[in-house]
């Protein structure tokens, strides 16, 4: 989907907007503040590394289509590509040689949720870089 060739029908993001706004409604009804993200790939942080022979990417993708959906915008879906990609100019947000986070990019999603959960609840803390401790090594089997 990274060129949007298989792209999501209207039915599927009718679907996934559903499901969503179900979770969240049925956590809301036991007075849980329900939040989320979609994790967006390597390549739509690093774009600009993509090779051109992939082509470009597409506004049709999935994670596109359901950020702009009008009912995603209640506030608890929260968006953190533009974190993850200033991010990365510090340290890098995913693993060079595979697809996943390195503990800074995590960490860096991790502070956006907790950003916007904090507009809905005061009484919220951000543990800050120091107190986070990485056990693995890095990469998808470190």
């Amino acid at each position: 989907p990274y060129q949007g060739k298989h792209a999501f029908t209207d039915k599927d993001i009718a679907c996934w907007v559903e499901s969503y706004q179900n979770l969240r409604r049925a956590a809301e009804a036991r007075d849980v503040t329900f939040m989320g993200f979609i994790s967006p790939n390597k390549a739509t942080i690093y774009s600009d590394k993509v090779p051109r022979s992939y082509g470009t990417i597409s506004d049709n993708r999935l994670i596109e289509r359901l950020y702009a959906h009008p009912d995603m915008q209640d506030g608890s879906f929260i968006d953190v590509r533009e974190r993850l990609i200033s991010s990365r100019s510090v340290v890098p947000t995913y693993y060079k040689t595979d697809t996943h986070w390195t503990a800074w990019g995590a960490y860096q999603a991790y502070r956006e949720l907790m950003l916007a959960l904090m507009q809905k609840k005061r009484r919220i803390h951000i543990f800050g870089r120091s107190k986070i401790e990485c056990k693995n090594g890095g990469g998808a089997f470190g």
